[in-house]
């Protein structure tokens, strides 16, 4: 049997072959309409499926549900600051923001999912790449949402990201060049001549940084 389920349930069509214990008539009536609802949303439709259809598929989207927001692994805030090396008051801190925010047990503890530990990896490597973290959290509700209306301000803040990503790679090369060559200048034995060479690397370095604007 093949079937698609819309945003609220499996993300994809796919196909199901499953075997279940039959609910009573009344418990089959509810999922019956259950079913339509995720399938087409159409009340007038609801006698479109058979009974073994609408049960597989409510079995299908019970246990899909268990996996993801209830049999998911779980991780105490103690234990995702250890396997991020970040602090606790950092993971606390970004869920005041609202940046990732964990569930939260009866007893009031947070409690980090599979897809919060991704998320507070896409923050750390956002953060070194030199967005902000507001610009992070635009780009971690798209992600969440899917909200198209954002995706050209978040495709233009990466495109200057990647310039000035590449920025700097260029001056972290002129910064490699000049260490290499006054190494070798020094090692052998610094001359006048040497170490004006080494005031020029210097000030070609300093230019790139400057982006160039500089006179000597």
């Amino acid at each position: 049997m093949t079937f698609g389920i819309s945003k609220d349930g499996v993300q994809e069509p796919g196909t199901l072959k499953m075997t279940a214990v039959l609910p009573s008539t009344s418990t089959t009536r509810l999922l019956r309409k259950r079913c339509i609802a995720y399938s087409s949303g159409k009340e007038k439709d609801m006698d479109n499926l058979s009974l073994e259809t609408t049960i597989d598929i409510q079995v299908y989207l019970n246990v899909m549900i268990c996996t993801r927001r209830f049999c998911m692994k779980k991780y105490t805030i103690k234990e995702a600051s250890e396997m991020l090396i970040l602090p606790k008051a950092t993971l606390r801190y970004y869920d005041q923001l609202e940046l990732v925010v964990p569930q939260r047990a009866n007893n009031g503890y947070r409690y980090y999912t599979e897809q919060d530990i991704r998320h507070l990896q896409y923050t750390e490597v956002m953060k070194i790449s030199g967005f902000t973290l507001m610009e992070i959290k635009q780009v971690l509700d798209f992600k969440r949402e899917r909200n198209i209306k954002n995706f050209p301000l978040l495709l233009q803040i990466m495109i200057d990201k990647k310039a000035d990503l590449l920025k700097k790679i260029e001056l972290y090369h002129s910064m490699v060049g000049f260490i290499d060559q006054a190494s070798e200048l020094m090692k052998n034995k610094k001359s006048p001549s040497d170490m004006a060479k080494i005031d020029k690397l210097i000030s070609d370095v300093y230019r790139t940084m400057t982006g160039g604007n500089n006179d000597e």
